[in-house]
């Protein structure tokens, strides 16, 4: 610092504050034409088929994966059925094979009338 200028002297600039404009008011909108209006209905309307599109195709997907999932817990039409475990860990008695052994498209059913296995050699 100059020797001659003391601190409390030191020439200061000041500045202003930037003054925040006013919002600008909201346009009105101007008197639509009968070809706008139509343009913008021909818009929305894509918007509302490509939505509808895309419904269709997760109704369809869901109907699908609804159709194999009843399949695989009622099973196929004619599929094998066989009797439960008597202790609910040992072999099926109308074949005596492992729960495990037996095919998915296979089923077992606790219902007695139901069982078309035919046994070991079935």
């Amino acid at each position: 610092m100059n020797e001659e200028i003391k601190p409390d002297e030191e020439d200061t600039i000041s500045v202003p504050l930037p003054e925040s404009e006013p919002e600008p008011e909201p346009e009105e909108k101007a008197a639509v034409e009968p070809g706008d209006a139509l343009e913008q209905i021909a818009f929305d309307m894509a918007d509302v088929v490509s939505a509808m599109e895309a419904i269709g195709r997760t109704v369809a997907m869901l109907s699908t994966q609804f159709e194999r999932l009843r399949v695989m817990i009622e099973g196929e039409e004619g599929a094998v059925t066989h009797a439960p475990p008597v202790d609910a860990k040992g072999p099926v008695p109308c074949c005596g094979r492992s729960v495990l052994d037996i095919p998915m498209n296979e089923r077992i059913s606790f219902d007695g009338a139901g069982i078309t296995c035919k046994g070991a050699s079935g």
